[in-house]
């Protein structure tokens, strides 16, 4: 069997799991600055400044995104796709008919 695949945010709270899956998938970002600021600190993510305006006497106008390293969307990747369901015991089929009997009643008579 191989090994259990873990997330990258594994040790993180819920809300920082959701923020780092949100930003490995390229969804709109949806979290608190400081859930931002944890998931900078522990090197899941890193920060970009992007400029929207030049800079003039008032300054310059930026705003931040965030992107997953390679590496990490990788593995990432490697548990969104992980199998889910794992089946503790054997799985009972439902049995089939017998050859004898017949599924939809008696053909015979329509033939006639």
């Amino acid at each position: 069997m191989p090994p259990e695949i873990k997330h990258p945010c594994d040790r993180m709270s819920k809300a920082e799991q959701n923020a780092f899956d949100r930003i490995a998938a390229g969804a709109p970002m949806k979290s608190s600055t400081r859930t931002f600021s944890r998931l900078v600190d522990a090197g899941l993510i890193e920060r970009h400044a992007v400029e929207l305006a030049p800079g003039d006497r008032f300054g310059r106008i930026a705003r931040y995104e965030y992107s997953v390293r390679l590496q990490l969307h990788i593995r990432w990747c490697e548990w969104m796709t992980r199998p889910r369901i794992r089946a503790k015991r054997k799985v009972a089929l439902p049995q089939l008919p017998a050859a004898d009997l017949p599924l939809f009643g008696s053909l015979s008579a329509r033939t006639k």
